[in-house]
């Protein structure tokens, strides 16, 4: 059964996870668990899988600068989100419900931060 995939989702096929909704054992739940299964939150669902292998994988140059600049989007967005006042123009903005009020901050500084790379 091939299961709903999130828009904008790196995971192109989540047939092979499960699907949960409202369990009381694993709300909340997210990351890894002993490096056997990992817990993903979305907005109305979570899905767990397989802890993924990364066992000789190097990642590019190109990887390695997206990686830094995601780090540095996320704790500015977690950091805007987290106060009220910082936060006052995004939830003007913020309309959307497939979504948190923290993702569609750092979808923005991701935005305005590619744009000041070279």
């Amino acid at each position: 059964m091939e299961l709903p995939v999130p828009m904008g989702s790196a995971i192109k096929n989540i047939s092979s996870m499960a699907k949960n909704k409202k369990n009381i054992v694993t709300k909340g739940l997210s990351g890894a668990l002993n490096k056997q299964i990992v817990f993903k939150q979305y907005k109305n669902f979570q899905v767990v899988g397989k802890y993924p292998n990364m066992d000789g994988i190097i990642p590019s140059e190109g990887q390695k600068k997206q990686r830094s600049l995601m780090g540095k989007a996320a704790t500015i967005a977690s950091e805007i989100s987290n106060d009220p006042v910082k936060s006052a123009p995004y939830r003007e903005t913020y309309k959307n419900e497939e979504t948190t009020l923290y993702k569609f901050i750092l979808k923005d500084i991701m935005k305005k931060m590619g744009k000041n790379e070279p």
